[in-house]
């Protein structure tokens, strides 16, 4: 069994690391968004080309974001090992999983 003082400390790190998440996942969206505007104005590529580059941009912040989150499910799943932490943990990683492998294909197109 666990000590309650480190059950605790745990919980705060768990929690840090989310936020860490969400900051990354805006920033993120704030560099996409920007790379968005100026690729508007930008007419020496194709459309295609300019949003393709945007959601590359976006979709690895999403990614670093996501791979985040599963550390912080996985330290929550160690404290507190309940099936609803452990299917929430396994859906993370089965997304994260699916994004990458779409994401890798889009950028190597």
């Amino acid at each position: 069994m666990i000590p309650e003082i480190m059950i605790r400390f745990f919980e705060y790190i768990a929690a840090l690391i989310s936020v860490i998440s969400i900051l990354i996942l805006i920033r993120g969206l704030y560099v996409a968004g920007v790379e968005y505007l100026k690729a508007e104005f930008d007419k020496s590529s194709s459309k295609i080309e300019r949003v393709s580059h945007v959601r590359s941009t976006l979709g690895i912040y999403v990614l670093l974001s996501l791979e985040i989150v599963i550390a912080a499910d996985i330290i929550e799943s160690i404290i507190h090992p309940t099936m609803e932490d452990i299917l929430k943990l396994g859906l993370l990683v089965v997304i994260r999983t699916v994004i990458s492998v779409f994401l890798k294909k889009e950028i190597s197109e």
